[in-house]
């Protein structure tokens, strides 16, 4: 997978996992919880973003989407349940 992806989207994601080992040690997370979920909220449109604008429009490209789409489905089948 790692050569599908672009420099872009693997540097974002890195940096992501290295800020969130962060949040993890210093304990920030019970610290300041509605600021750990806006920096989720900005990594994930920031992934997201990184992801549509810089990558082939390809299989690993849809293999990526189709994540977004199932858990959508996923959520809308259970507001309906």
């Amino acid at each position: 997978m790692r050569g599908a992806l672009t420099t872009e989207v693997w540097e974002t994601h890195n940096t992501t996992w290295l800020e969130l080992q962060k949040w993890i040690k210093d304990g920030s997370i019970e610290k300041s919880v509605s600021e750990f979920f806006e920096w989720v909220k900005f990594r994930s449109h920031l992934s997201r973003g990184v992801t549509i604008g810089t990558m082939l429009k390809d299989d690993a490209f849809r293999f990526i989407r189709l994540g977004t789409f199932l858990e959508r489905a996923d959520n809308t089948a259970r507001l309906l349940d």
